[in-house]
């Protein structure tokens, strides 16, 4: 209930200023870029069976009238069934911002996700995302607030808040450049279902995430009271009843991440360096996950080619 009510609210925004305002920049880009992570995250959420390093090369349109047309490759280490291969992920996303003054920014986006045969990713389980993003700019902070809603075997409901202050420093090692650090802290809420049903599917494929839930306390102990009630019941059927317990709870939604962010920027003429390092506290996680942090580092670079500066 509370995930609709935020999706009415974030419409009702985007009726309000759709045919009001429209970006008033001089110019249009066209941009290259790559990326690189140590491990993806999806909607502040992480694979705990092994890492997911990505190489994401992308090539982006904006236009000088708001207008936006993004198409992303990303090639997930550790991503097949196996859990052992690279699988590719492709994301095709057209968007357009509105501005309310200098300081409101509103963007509507579509995303279509596409994936290669072998993938099996915790974002594999979606087909398409609509977002919305409304952002407040007061001199050198920022706040906004991105709602997804998310189609695929099961339709998700994924609220996010990031808050980033940028400190620039101008003529860094060359004349005419500009270092940017922009320090940043995320909170993520969201729902378990589909997280759990990705789990518990490993759980039945893969044999080392099986050992892996098995040694965890807070399902050992589910384990103990359920034999000591029907003491004839195997330990698959056991974990037959606990997995379902996951599965066919009801959606609860919460708080599921925090992430602390600080990324450098780098830019000298048409070009633009970053490096990053990412801090996530996962929050009302399931009990068969041990881990309570993820750390990763990401760097990148993109070219912009300015069309009618």
């Amino acid at each position: 209930m509370k995930s609709k009510v935020l999706i009415f609210l974030f419409i009702i925004h985007s009726l309000i200023f759709v045919n009001v305002f429209s970006q008033d920049d001089n110019y249009s880009s066209f941009d290259i870029s790559f990326d690189y992570f140590t491990n993806t995250s999806t909607f502040g959420q992480f694979n705990q069976l092994v890492k997911q390093p990505s190489y994401s090369p992308g090539i982006s349109y904006f236009s000088e009238k708001g207008f936006n047309i993004s198409f992303i490759s990303t090639f997930i280490e550790n991503s097949d069934t196996s859990l052992q291969n690279m699988s590719v992920e492709y994301n095709l996303m057209i968007g357009y911002s509105y501005y309310l003054g200098k300081k409101i920014t509103i963007s509507p986006n579509y995303t279509r996700f596409f994936y290669s045969n072998n993938s099996n990713s915790l974002k594999s389980a979606f087909t398409d995302d609509f977002s919305l993003d409304i952002s407040l700019n007061i001199k050198s902070f920022t706040s906004s607030v991105t709602g997804d809603y998310v189609l695929g075997n099961k339709n998700e409901f994924f609220l996010s808040l990031q808050n980033y202050y940028s400190i620039d420093i101008e003529n860094v090692i060359i004349i005419k450049t500009i270092l940017s650090i922009q320090p940043e802290v995320d909170i993520n809420f969201g729902n378990q279902t589909y997280y759990n049903n990705y789990y518990w599917d490993s759980y039945n494929t893969n044999e080392e995430f099986r050992k892996y839930v098995l040694n965890q306390q807070g399902i050992k102990r589910k384990i103990y009271l359920l034999h000591k009630q029907y003491p004839n019941l195997t330990l698959d059927e056991i974990m037959h009843i606990i997995s379902l317990s996951y599965i066919t709870s009801e959606d609860e939604y919460n708080l599921s991440s925090i992430g602390i962010i600080l990324p450098l920027y780098y830019m000298i003429g048409s070009f633009s360096f970053n490096v990053g390092i990412s801090l996530f506290s996962l929050i009302n996680k399931p009990e068969y996950i041990e881990d309570d942090y993820q750390v990763f580092f990401n760097a990148g670079i993109s070219y912009s080619f300015f069309l009618n500066k």
